[in-house]
């Protein structure tokens, strides 16, 4: 969580790997990163990015 009470990540683990969707999100609530995982590794083209104003963008720089 942010220190404003704001969920900061969330992500679920099977057998202490990442599995499924990660998402994580701005101080302000809206996403900044998302992608899927499986047995603990990032499933290939799955990760996406946005700015704090919640438009996508490419990388997480410009997410920041």
């Amino acid at each position: 969580w942010h220190e404003n009470g704001q969920k900061k990540e969330e992500v679920n683990c099977k057998e202490n790997k990442w599995q499924g969707l990660r998402e994580e999100w701005h101080e302000n609530g809206q996403k900044r990163y998302e992608a899927n995982y499986k047995d603990g590794e990032e499933v290939e083209g799955s990760r996406k990015y946005w700015n704090s104003k919640g438009e996508p963008v490419d990388s997480l720089e410009e997410a920041k």
